[in-house]
């Protein structure tokens, strides 16, 4: 497959298609344009390919954990769960006071999650059905 990165278009060989990019199409869209010349002469060397677009397709992994809604309260809290929470709750206030504000949110959350590894968003289960009173 030859394929040139920085011209906006490759030739697939093996499965027969002269694929190009958007930009490249819009160029090449406009008769007299360098890009309609290079698409016409690719289309005289390789007349049996078909053109075709290229397609971007984004990776997602099934696996990653996201831990929605997971802010510096919940923290706290679940910090307050444990043993030993007094240090490490001063700990914990170290640990944000010490990144600079941009960034800071990330950095915690990231340390938060190394220190605290069975944290889940489902551990203090934030339905407190013993503190709630219907009159």
């Amino acid at each position: 497959m030859a394929k040139n990165t920085n011209t906006g278009y490759r030739v697939n060989h093996i499965e027969e298609e002269i694929v190009i990019t958007k930009a490249f199409e819009q160029k090449a869209s406009v008769q007299r344009t360098r890009e309609y010349k290079i698409l016409l002469q690719l289309k005289k060397e390789n007349s049996t390919y078909s053109v075709v677009k290229r397609t971007v397709t984004v990776a997602t992994s099934s696996t990653k954990v996201t831990y929605k809604g997971l802010d510096y309260d919940r923290m706290a809290n679940y910090i307050k769960s444990l043993p030993d929470s007094e240090n490490n709750l001063i700990k914990f206030e170290k640990v944000k006071e010490f990144f600079p504000a941009k960034g800071r949110y990330a950095k915690v959350k990231k340390w938060f999650l190394e220190k605290y590894k069975d944290y889940s968003d489902d551990v203090l289960g934030f339905e407190n059905d013993e503190d709630s009173d219907v009159a």
